[in-house]
């Protein structure tokens, strides 16, 4: 998936990011309950349209169970004749191809039995508004809003920005991950009608633990090729990576003052921390290859488009994409890292 104003141009294309997405179906699977729930208590007045947004869709592999969810319960409430669209959205240049050829051809799509669905897709970032107003019934998100819609910073400052030192760094990136929050909220109180609801599965952090031992393993990598020349000046000079993490009480600040933020009320937010199911499968079958294949795979699925959209014209950038990402298969599969990371699941009413 791509960042929603700043991030790379696109996925690999061909479905890649479905393919190594797994690590992401699994953590979100952890908030389907909440989905499931407030699918179960969304009112459902008149006989239109309701519509289910999911919100950074990226190629639709991990949108297919939430969505099957949340229509299962509405048709158990609205009845077979009622007709639900589900709109999938992106930036423009997701691979939307790839998604619609999943939700039309999978065995497991949400259309293979309920001709009463209709999807579509929308091009654009969630950080601008995307339906009419009053217009959303239910709304679903997973692994996205670590993304900024933006780098609030120069790359001098780090091309990443997890580890930051600078006070006048840090108060840079907190205070876009605030705005980003603000505005996203923003957006979906005047698209939802009264009484939606959202359900998000959010990367977080607790306190100063953000986790992802293996995402530091990757950082000092493209830090090592940097300095080994893999990467021109210019080409370093533009690369930041513009994610971080929101704790508990960053997602709860603008409810904090009324115990609402405009028409929207947090009714539910845990923070649940997630383990590495890659590195216990290793531990059992003593297979630290494949381990380290899917670890390398997973991240060259994140990463490939930032890193391939900084690159100078003319360059081939799968070579380089290619030696970067088998040293860092070598790497874990030497040092395998048990990876853990935290999440936090929220659930979101409109008055």
């Amino acid at each position: 998936m791509t960042t929603q104003d700043s991030r790379p141009s696109v996925m690999e294309r061909g479905g890649y990011y479905n393919r190594n997405s797994s690590l992401q179906a699994n953590a979100a699977s952890t908030a389907l309950g909440l989905l499931e729930l407030a699918a179960a208590a969304v009112p459902l007045e008149g006989d239109g349209p309701v519509r289910v947004v999911d919100y950074g869709s990226s190629q639709g592999r991990n949108s297919i169970a939430p969505m099957r969810i949340a229509i299962d319960a509405i048709r158990r409430r609205a009845g077979a004749s009622r007709p639900i669209e589900v709109v999938h959205t992106d930036l423009p240049d997701n691979d939307f191809a790839a998604l619609f050829s999943l939700i039309t051809e999978d065995p497991a799509s949400y259309l293979r039995d309920d001709p009463r669905v209709f999807p579509a897709a929308i091009g654009n970032s969630y950080f601008r508004p995307l339906f009419a107003p009053g217009t959303v019934h239910l709304a679903w998100n997973s692994i996205t809003l670590h993304w900024l819609s933006r780098a609030p910073l120069r790359p001098a400052a780090g091309f990443h920005l997890v580890d930051l030192t600078d006070p006048a760094d840090v108060a840079a990136r907190d205070r876009q991950l605030a705005e980003d929050w603000l505005n996203f909220l923003s957006l979906r109180n005047d698209e939802f009608r009264p009484g939606g609801r959202f359900v998000g599965a959010i990367l977080a952090r607790d306190g100063d633990d953000i986790g992802w031992p293996v995402m530091r393993v990757f950082l000092d990598g493209i830090g090592r090729a940097f300095s080994e020349g893999m990467f021109s000046a210019a080409e370093a000079d533009r690369l930041l990576i513009p994610l971080a993490f929101r704790s508990a009480v960053d997602l709860r600040a603008p409810f904090a003052a009324q115990g609402r933020f405009r028409d929207l009320v947090l009714e539910h937010l845990e923070i649940v921390r997630l383990g590495d199911p890659f590195f216990e499968e290793m531990q059992l079958t003593g297979d630290h290859a494949r381990y380290a294949r899917t670890w390398a795979n997973v991240c060259r699925a994140i990463y490939a488009p930032l890193l391939v959209g900084i690159m100078d014209p003319g360059r081939d950038g799968g070579a380089v994409l290619d030696t970067l990402f088998s040293r860092l298969e070598r790497e874990l599969r030497e040092r395998p890292v048990e990876n853990y990371f935290m999440q936090a699941n929220v659930l979101i009413r409109r008055l």
